[in-house]
């Protein structure tokens, strides 16, 4: 089974997430299982992309990469395609996440991605 479902990074922002995941084998392979499972799974949501918000018109959710080892976050917001698919756009990278817990530096985040709107 197929879903109707892509990846994508922010024009922006993404550049920092393209050069450490470019630069780091550990992290690309880590991202490469992720995606497939983003993809090609039913279910998306597991330990390694979890939503963190979401409301009527928005939904963060986290890629964690090596959640009990480096700690490194990727920030992304899910955009509907067309009411029928999902592109999961990838927008901050936080390289050492010290916490488990979402503190006011993740809520600053998350309110900025909120608000980005994305052409796809």
């Amino acid at each position: 089974m197929t879903y109707n479902r892509a990846i994508g990074v922010d024009l922006k922002e993404g550049d920092e997430i393209l050069k450490l995941l470019s630069e780091n084998i550990k992290y690309r392979k880590k991202l490469t299982h992720i995606f497939h499972r983003i993809l090609e799974q039913p279910n998306i949501y597991y330990d390694d992309y979890k939503r963190i918000y979401h409301d009527l018109n928005n939904s963060i959710a986290e890629i964690r990469l090596f959640p009990n080892g480096d700690n490194c976050r990727v920030y992304c917001k899910e955009v509907m395609l067309g009411g029928a698919g999902l592109c999961v756009i990838m927008v901050v990278l936080l390289e050492k996440k010290k916490s488990q817990k979402i503190n006011k530096f993740i809520h600053q985040i998350i309110d900025r991605i909120k608000n980005y709107e994305y052409e796809l």
